[in-house]
């Protein structure tokens, strides 16, 4: 992987973004151009998009019961929590502003999509005075394409086919 003309990407899937790797481990490591790409599940560039809006996320507990958490409106990630309202349905209504934007009104693949989406996530971090939290900003100043193999299934793709 040290030879000159290498390239190397990476692939994540499970809860990554969620519990905060994205800001810990791989926004550093593409910042040094560890790789050339990534792909990722549509779940990990979603959950990363609430990084980069600053909104909270917790570190809770898998024992909590769900029945439980849905009465007070907290969803949970295994052992991360979060409220609906706030941070899901926030995120949804950015999102789905973003998507009504001029750049995204044409057919594209994945890498060109998420670029987009890191160029707005970019200026989050910016505006929100957080710093290198987000993977798709990484990506976007980094220049690394990020794919999703199945965008449809994740909220990202279910907001695409909401606005159509």
């Amino acid at each position: 992987m040290l030879g000159k003309d290498v390239t190397v990407g990476i692939s994540l899937s499970g809860a990554l973004t969620p519990a905060g790797i994205g800001a810990s481990s791989i926004v550093p490591l593409s910042k040094a151009g560890f790789w050339d790409w990534i792909v990722s599940t549509g779940a990990n560039i979603y959950h990363d998009m609430h990084h980069a809006l600053n909104l909270p996320m917790y570190r809770g507990t898998p024992f909590v019961r769900d029945p439980e958490l849905r009465k007070v409106g907290v969803v949970r990630i295994y052992d991360v929590l979060f409220d609906y309202n706030d941070v899901l349905m926030q995120t949804d209504h950015v999102l789905r502003q973003i998507l009504l934007q001029p750049e995204f009104q044409k057919e594209m693949g994945t890498s060109e999509l998420h670029w987009l989406l890191g160029k707005y996530c970019a200026e989050f971090e910016k505006q929100l005075g957080v710093k290198d939290v987000s993977v798709l900003a990484a990506a976007y100043r980094t220049g690394v394409p990020c794919f999703c193999s199945s965008p449809g299934d994740s909220t990202i793709g279910m907001n695409i086919a909401g606005l159509e």
